[in-house]
């Protein structure tokens, strides 16, 4: 077993798989739910912004997702 600390908007490893093995990643989400973060999701063309009625996803230019 292999146990790595990454950090923020770090990645741990280039997207793979294996011919005979599994790998799960473990994630300890450590946080207090701050109203005013917003949140990137690369990988989707995503946002979640803050806003007074609560999150608004759009995409990284401002439309609507």
């Amino acid at each position: 077993m292999t146990l790595t600390a990454i950090r923020p908007g770090a990645s741990s490893a280039l997207r793979h798989w294996h011919s005979h093995e599994d790998e799960f990643v473990y994630v300890l989400e450590v946080g207090d739910r701050n109203a005013r973060d917003d949140v990137v999701y690369p990988d989707d063309d995503l946002v979640a912004r803050a806003s007074p009625r609560g999150r608004r996803f759009t995409r990284r230019d401002g439309t609507p997702y």
